[in-house]
Protein backbone atom coordinates (compact mmCIF):
# COMPACT_ATOMS: atom_id res chain seq x y z
CA UNK A 1 0.00 0.00 0.00
CA UNK A 2 1.65 3.67 -0.76
CA UNK A 3 -1.97 5.63 -0.56
CA UNK A 4 -3.23 6.98 2.86
CA UNK A 5 -4.80 3.50 3.50
CA UNK A 6 -1.53 2.60 4.69
CA UNK A 7 -1.49 5.37 7.56
CA UNK A 8 -5.63 5.22 8.35
CA UNK A 9 -8.69 3.97 6.47
CA UNK A 10 -12.37 6.56 7.21
CA UNK A 11 -15.59 5.31 7.49
CA UNK A 12 -18.70 7.32 7.02
CA UNK A 13 -21.18 6.60 9.92
CA UNK A 14 -23.48 9.27 9.47
CA UNK A 15 -23.58 11.82 6.72
CA UNK A 16 -23.62 15.52 6.84
CA UNK A 17 -25.67 18.08 5.07
CA UNK A 18 -24.99 20.60 2.15
CA UNK A 19 -22.03 21.02 0.14
CA UNK A 20 -19.52 22.59 1.50
CA UNK A 21 -16.72 21.26 3.60
CA UNK A 22 -14.00 23.18 5.80
CA UNK A 23 -10.61 24.58 3.61
CA UNK A 24 -7.69 25.24 5.83
CA UNK A 25 -7.85 27.00 7.94
CA UNK A 26 -11.43 26.68 9.00
CA UNK A 27 -12.28 27.03 12.67
CA UNK A 28 -14.47 23.79 13.48
CA UNK A 29 -16.95 22.84 16.35
CA UNK A 30 -16.67 18.99 17.21
CA UNK A 31 -17.00 15.76 19.31
CA UNK A 32 -13.92 13.50 19.38
CA UNK A 33 -13.89 10.01 20.84
CA UNK A 34 -10.60 8.22 20.99
CA UNK A 35 -10.61 4.04 21.63
CA UNK A 36 -9.38 1.06 21.34
CA UNK A 37 -11.83 -1.74 20.85
CA UNK A 38 -15.55 -0.75 21.31
CA UNK A 39 -15.41 -0.32 25.11
CA UNK A 40 -12.03 0.89 25.93
CA UNK A 41 -12.25 4.29 25.49
CA UNK A 42 -9.10 6.25 25.69
CA UNK A 43 -10.29 10.12 25.75
CA UNK A 44 -13.59 12.13 25.15
CA UNK A 45 -13.35 15.85 24.34
CA UNK A 46 -17.56 17.41 23.21
CA UNK A 47 -17.68 20.61 21.53
CA UNK A 48 -14.44 21.41 21.13
CA UNK A 49 -12.90 23.60 19.10
CA UNK A 50 -10.58 22.63 16.11
CA UNK A 51 -8.93 24.85 13.50
CA UNK A 52 -8.21 22.91 10.31
CA UNK A 53 -4.60 23.03 9.54
CA UNK A 54 -2.56 22.84 13.46
CA UNK A 55 -0.36 20.89 13.21
CA UNK A 56 0.80 19.14 16.29
CA UNK A 57 1.57 15.60 15.47
CA UNK A 58 0.19 13.02 12.49
CA UNK A 59 -3.03 12.57 14.48
CA UNK A 60 -3.39 16.10 13.67
CA UNK A 61 -2.36 15.41 10.32
CA UNK A 62 -5.07 12.75 9.60
CA UNK A 63 -7.70 14.21 11.74
CA UNK A 64 -7.28 17.83 9.63
CA UNK A 65 -7.29 15.86 6.11
CA UNK A 66 -10.67 13.98 7.07
CA UNK A 67 -12.40 17.35 8.26
CA UNK A 68 -11.79 19.12 4.71
CA UNK A 69 -13.74 15.99 3.07
CA UNK A 70 -16.85 16.38 5.59
CA UNK A 71 -20.06 18.12 5.99
CA UNK A 72 -21.53 19.49 9.00
CA UNK A 73 -23.67 16.93 10.95
CA UNK A 74 -21.11 13.72 9.32
CA UNK A 75 -19.91 11.39 11.79
CA UNK A 76 -16.83 9.11 10.71
CA UNK A 77 -14.43 6.95 12.13
CA UNK A 78 -11.10 7.25 11.56
CA UNK A 79 -8.80 3.86 12.09
CA UNK A 80 -4.64 4.75 12.31
CA UNK A 81 -2.51 1.75 11.74
CA UNK A 82 0.37 1.42 13.20
CA UNK A 83 2.74 0.63 10.01
CA UNK A 84 6.60 1.36 10.41
CA UNK A 85 6.80 5.19 9.04
CA UNK A 86 4.23 5.94 12.04
CA UNK A 87 6.09 3.88 14.63
CA UNK A 88 9.41 5.52 13.65
CA UNK A 89 7.52 8.87 14.28
CA UNK A 90 6.70 7.74 17.86
CA UNK A 91 10.32 6.73 18.69
CA UNK A 92 11.83 9.95 16.98
CA UNK A 93 9.69 12.54 18.09
CA UNK A 94 8.60 10.64 21.87
CA UNK A 95 5.10 11.80 21.05
CA UNK A 96 2.08 10.46 23.50
CA UNK A 97 0.21 9.77 20.70
CA UNK A 98 -1.58 6.96 20.16
CA UNK A 99 -1.22 3.78 17.43
CA UNK A 100 -3.73 1.15 16.36
CA UNK A 101 -6.71 3.49 17.81
CA UNK A 102 -10.20 4.70 16.60
CA UNK A 103 -11.13 8.60 16.16
CA UNK A 104 -14.58 8.81 16.22
CA UNK A 105 -15.06 13.02 14.63
CA UNK A 106 -18.78 14.41 14.06
CA UNK A 107 -18.33 17.37 12.55
CA UNK A 108 -21.21 19.72 14.34
CA UNK A 109 -20.62 22.98 12.63
CA UNK A 110 -17.62 25.17 10.87
CA UNK A 111 -16.71 28.69 9.94
CA UNK A 112 -14.94 28.89 6.61
CA UNK A 113 -12.19 31.52 5.61
CA UNK A 114 -11.75 32.39 2.52
CA UNK A 115 -11.32 30.40 -0.63
CA UNK A 116 -8.17 29.90 -2.81
CA UNK A 117 -9.43 32.28 -5.56
CA UNK A 118 -10.09 35.04 -2.98
CA UNK A 119 -6.90 35.33 -2.08
CA UNK A 120 -4.40 38.06 -3.22
CA UNK A 121 -1.11 37.00 -4.71
CA UNK A 122 0.99 37.87 -1.69
CA UNK A 123 -1.48 35.50 0.48
CA UNK A 124 -0.91 33.07 -2.40
CA UNK A 125 2.75 33.22 -1.84
CA UNK A 126 2.16 33.03 2.03
CA UNK A 127 -0.03 29.90 2.07
CA UNK A 128 2.26 28.12 -0.45
CA UNK A 129 5.87 28.90 1.97
CA UNK A 130 3.79 27.58 5.10
CA UNK A 131 2.69 24.20 3.19
CA UNK A 132 6.25 23.71 2.21
CA UNK A 133 7.36 24.45 6.00
CA UNK A 134 5.04 21.63 6.73
CA UNK A 135 5.84 19.49 4.04
CA UNK A 136 9.43 19.55 4.72
CA UNK A 137 8.91 18.46 8.67
CA UNK A 138 6.99 15.83 7.56
CA UNK A 139 9.28 14.83 5.11
CA UNK A 140 12.03 14.72 7.51
CA UNK A 141 10.21 12.42 9.65
CA UNK A 142 9.76 9.57 6.80
CA UNK A 143 5.69 10.39 6.54
CA UNK A 144 6.18 11.17 2.63
CA UNK A 145 2.62 10.98 2.22
CA UNK A 146 1.49 13.42 4.48
CA UNK A 147 4.48 15.29 3.22
CA UNK A 148 3.82 14.56 -0.66
CA UNK A 149 0.21 16.25 0.84
CA UNK A 150 1.66 19.99 1.61
CA UNK A 151 3.82 19.97 -1.00
CA UNK A 152 0.72 19.50 -3.48
CA UNK A 153 -1.08 22.26 -1.52
CA UNK A 154 1.86 24.59 -1.87
CA UNK A 155 1.54 23.84 -5.43
CA UNK A 156 -2.04 24.50 -6.13
CA UNK A 157 -1.56 28.02 -4.42
CA UNK A 158 1.43 28.81 -6.77
CA UNK A 159 -0.22 27.47 -9.76
CA UNK A 160 -3.13 30.35 -8.70
CA UNK A 161 -0.64 32.54 -8.14
CA UNK A 162 1.18 32.54 -11.57
CA UNK A 163 -1.61 34.46 -13.49
CA UNK A 164 -1.03 37.43 -10.86
CA UNK A 165 2.59 37.78 -11.24
CA UNK A 166 3.59 41.40 -10.77
CA UNK A 167 5.26 42.15 -14.37
CA UNK A 168 7.28 45.27 -12.18
CA UNK A 169 9.04 42.99 -10.22
CA UNK A 170 11.42 40.49 -10.29
CA UNK A 171 10.06 37.22 -9.47
CA UNK A 172 13.07 34.40 -9.65
CA UNK A 173 11.98 33.85 -6.15
CA UNK A 174 8.54 32.62 -7.25
CA UNK A 175 10.21 30.60 -9.80
CA UNK A 176 12.30 29.15 -7.04
CA UNK A 177 9.94 28.23 -4.43
CA UNK A 178 7.77 26.21 -7.55
CA UNK A 179 11.19 23.99 -8.48
CA UNK A 180 11.71 23.60 -4.82
CA UNK A 181 8.29 22.67 -4.03
CA UNK A 182 8.07 20.26 -7.43
CA UNK A 183 11.72 18.39 -6.51
CA UNK A 184 10.11 17.80 -2.81
CA UNK A 185 7.21 16.52 -4.58
CA UNK A 186 8.83 14.08 -6.88
CA UNK A 187 11.38 12.93 -3.80
CA UNK A 188 8.13 11.84 -2.09
CA UNK A 189 6.01 9.79 -4.53
CA UNK A 190 9.95 8.20 -5.19
CA UNK A 191 9.04 6.73 -1.89
CA UNK A 192 5.71 6.08 -2.40
CA UNK A 193 6.42 4.66 -5.76
CA UNK A 194 4.64 6.66 -7.31
CA UNK A 195 6.51 6.62 -10.15
CA UNK A 196 4.70 8.36 -13.12
CA UNK A 197 3.88 11.40 -10.92
CA UNK A 198 8.12 11.60 -10.32
CA UNK A 199 8.22 11.81 -14.00
CA UNK A 200 5.64 14.77 -14.49
CA UNK A 201 7.58 16.79 -11.69
CA UNK A 202 10.81 15.91 -12.23
CA UNK A 203 10.00 17.27 -16.01
CA UNK A 204 8.50 20.63 -14.36
CA UNK A 205 11.47 20.91 -12.53
CA UNK A 206 13.70 20.66 -15.19
CA UNK A 207 11.42 22.90 -17.50
CA UNK A 208 12.15 25.34 -15.32
CA UNK A 209 16.00 24.72 -14.19
CA UNK A 210 18.02 22.68 -16.76
CA UNK A 211 20.85 22.06 -15.03
CA UNK A 212 19.14 20.38 -11.98
CA UNK A 213 21.14 17.17 -11.52
CA UNK A 214 18.38 16.23 -8.52
CA UNK A 215 15.60 16.46 -11.32
CA UNK A 216 17.62 14.03 -13.77
CA UNK A 217 18.45 11.52 -11.15
CA UNK A 218 15.29 11.18 -9.72
CA UNK A 219 13.99 11.05 -13.22
CA UNK A 220 15.97 7.92 -13.81
CA UNK A 221 15.38 6.48 -10.98
CA UNK A 222 11.52 6.14 -11.73
CA UNK A 223 12.48 5.09 -15.39
CA UNK A 224 14.49 2.34 -14.45
CA UNK A 225 11.46 1.25 -11.96
CA UNK A 226 9.38 1.45 -15.15
CA UNK A 227 11.79 -0.48 -17.03
CA UNK A 228 11.83 2.52 -19.42
CA UNK A 229 16.12 2.25 -19.65
CA UNK A 230 16.64 4.16 -22.90
CA UNK A 231 15.03 7.21 -20.74
CA UNK A 232 16.89 6.44 -17.78
CA UNK A 233 20.18 6.58 -19.60
CA UNK A 234 19.60 9.53 -21.34
CA UNK A 235 19.14 11.12 -18.00
CA UNK A 236 22.08 9.96 -16.40
CA UNK A 237 24.24 11.13 -19.25
CA UNK A 238 22.32 14.90 -19.02
CA UNK A 239 23.41 14.57 -15.06
CA UNK A 240 27.23 13.85 -15.61
CA UNK A 241 27.42 16.51 -18.05
CA UNK A 242 26.60 18.54 -15.75
CA UNK A 243 28.75 16.69 -12.64
CA UNK A 244 31.13 14.30 -13.72
CA UNK A 245 31.91 13.29 -10.48
CA UNK A 246 28.13 12.88 -9.07
CA UNK A 247 28.51 9.81 -6.45
CA UNK A 248 25.14 9.21 -6.32
CA UNK A 249 24.77 9.55 -10.22
CA UNK A 250 27.50 6.84 -10.90
CA UNK A 251 26.11 4.90 -8.47
CA UNK A 252 22.98 4.53 -9.96
CA UNK A 253 24.43 4.42 -13.27
CA UNK A 254 26.01 1.29 -12.46
CA UNK A 255 22.85 -0.41 -11.18
CA UNK A 256 21.21 0.39 -14.55
CA UNK A 257 23.62 -1.88 -16.30
CA UNK A 258 23.24 -4.73 -13.81
CA UNK A 259 19.64 -4.33 -14.73
CA UNK A 260 19.88 -4.07 -18.18
CA UNK A 261 22.30 -7.04 -17.98
CA UNK A 262 19.65 -9.21 -16.04
CA UNK A 263 16.46 -8.12 -18.39
CA UNK A 264 18.97 -8.69 -21.52
CA UNK A 265 19.28 -11.94 -20.04
CA UNK A 266 15.75 -13.08 -19.05
CA UNK A 267 14.75 -11.70 -22.52
CA UNK A 268 17.16 -13.92 -24.13
CA UNK A 269 16.12 -16.85 -21.89
CA UNK A 270 12.18 -16.60 -22.29
CA UNK A 271 12.89 -16.55 -26.03
CA UNK A 272 14.74 -19.40 -25.94
CA UNK A 273 12.35 -21.41 -24.69
CA UNK A 274 9.55 -20.62 -26.81
CA UNK A 275 12.20 -21.17 -29.90
CA UNK A 276 12.56 -23.90 -28.52
CA UNK A 277 9.09 -25.18 -27.83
Amino acid sequence: MTGREKYFTRHILRRGDGLECPNEGSSCLINLLVSQGEENVLFEDKDTEWLVGQDSGYVSEIVNECLEEMHAGEVCRISIHPCQELQDHLKKFKTSEKLAADYQIELISFEKVKNSWELTFEERCSYALEQKAKGTRYHKAGLWLFAARHYSKALKSLILARCQLPSDKNNDDFYLLQVQCHSNLAACQLKLERYQHVLENCTKVIQMDSANIKAFYRRAQACIALNDFDEATSDLKKALLLDPKNREVLQLKKQLSEKIQLHDQATAKAMGKMFRN
